[in-house]
């Protein structure tokens, strides 16, 4: 029997919870924030649960390898690393020409499709879209906490506080 795509699931999701600092970092996000060690810790907390979050990124492209989707004539990829450190699945279609909604959009109205490729298209694309919502996430929260590690840095440095 064929493997079809199966799409993430709560037990893909509680890993990433549970064997990274990422639960720790939203908590001492939500908390008081003022010494540049705090920045320091939070922006590794972030920084390694992107990491783990990439490399499930990578899972899914690797599942969308797999039966059905294999059969459809798209690319299915995890973009190179962005000037913010973050990585994107993307889609393209085999000309590289279209890419997005406009690179599948046409196999989920073609009415020779097999509903099993559309089925599995839709829930490798949910994924992608959860994926690049949580990328986006933790790339804004590292961003911000490098950004107000600075402005700290600043205020400690014109106050004499500061100190290496």
């Amino acid at each position: 029997m064929k493997k079809s795509y199966h799409a993430l699931n709560e037990q893909d999701y509680a890993n990433l919870i549970f064997n990274t600092p990422l639960n720790a970092g939203l908590k001492k996000l939500f908390n008081p924030v003022s010494t540049q060690v705090d920045y320091e810790i939070l922006e590794q907390f972030f920084l390694e649960s992107r990491q783990s979050l990439i490399e499930m990124g990578q899972s899914i492209i690797q599942k969308a390898r797999s039966y059905p989707v294999a059969h459809v004539p798209l690319i299915f990829i995890l973009d190179h690393t962005s000037s913010s450190g973050g990585r994107f699945l993307r889609w393209r279609n085999l000309k590289n020409n279209k890419s997005g909604e406009p690179a599948y959009k046409y196999i989920l109205q073609d009415e020779t499709v097999p509903a099993e490729i559309k089925q599995a298209l839709v829930a490798l694309e949910n994924d992608r879209i959860a994926f690049n919502m949580q990328m986006s996430v933790l790339n804004s929260i590292v961003r911000q906490l490098r950004e107000c590690k600075e402005k700290n840095k600043s205020i400690l440095e014109l106050s004499g506080e500061y100190s290496n």
